[in-house]
């Protein structure tokens, strides 16, 4: 094969089919795609539910591809919370987003409430392997009412994010083969409280199953995967 007939098979390749293979990672980037994330306390309590659907996926001129989700809460007796359009996007291979088990309980509970997200988004690469440092992160999600007065600052910093592995994950939506990511993090509402993440992510999901643990190591508040439309 020329190096003319090499270019040729290379342009004639769906620029589509291009952005979906550098951005095929560990979250859901298929329109439609529905999951649903319940929450529990440390006695394994319900204590509510997110749903987040994928609405849209735009593909950039610069080969990166951006994401909305759509998200909705409920309490532990279904009953709605709050609305929200969340942003994500996926650039060089590696994913971007606010979305986790965690930072989804920073968000507002009412639905008259509005809230701005900011800051150094988390960071998943499309290809993990045991061992690897994750960037930190830190987010800052700023509420407030309609007449723009904020009413509260809530931060979070995720430090030492790292993979410790990979697992066969099982929940209510099915066995999934995931990776193992732990970090510590520090929540800054009124006071600042540092705690221990566990999360267990999928390729084409997101979030299967997320735990939350004290300074001691006592659990105090999971996430699982209970449902899955794609």
């Amino acid at each position: 094969m020329n190096v003319r007939t090499a270019w040729m098979i290379i342009f004639s390749i769906p620029q589509y089919l291009i952005g979906q293979h550098t951005c095929e990672g560990f979250f859901a980037d298929k329109p439609g795609t529905i999951t649903e994330l319940t929450h529990y306390d440390k006695n394994n309590t319900k204590t509510g539910t997110t749903i987040f659907e994928v609405m849209f996926q735009d593909e950039n001129e610069d080969g990166s591809i951006s994401l909305e989700l759509a998200s909705k809460s409920f309490n532990k007796k279904g009953e709605p919370l709050m609305e929200n359009k969340i942003e994500s996007n996926c650039r060089n291979g590696v994913y971007h987003t606010s979305v986790s088990g965690m930072i989804n309980e920073m968000y507002p509970k009412e639905s008259e409430m509005e809230f701005t997200v900011s800051g150094n988004m988390l960071q998943y690469p499309n290809e993990l392997t045991s061992g690897q440092k994750l960037p930190d992160a830190d987010i800052k999600v700023k509420t407030g009412v309609e007449d723009g007065l904020t009413l509260m600052t809530i931060t979070a910093t995720f430090m030492n994010r790292q993979v410790d592995g990979f697992e066969k994950i099982t929940t209510p939506a099915g066995e999934f083969d995931c990776a193992k990511i732990s970090y510590d993090y520090q929540v800054n509402m009124i006071f600042t409280r540092t705690l221990r993440g566990i999360e267990y992510v999928a390729k084409g999901i997101g979030v299967v199953k997320c735990e939350t643990y004290d300074k001691k190591g006592k659990l105090i508040a999971s996430t699982v995967l209970t449902s899955l439309q794609n």
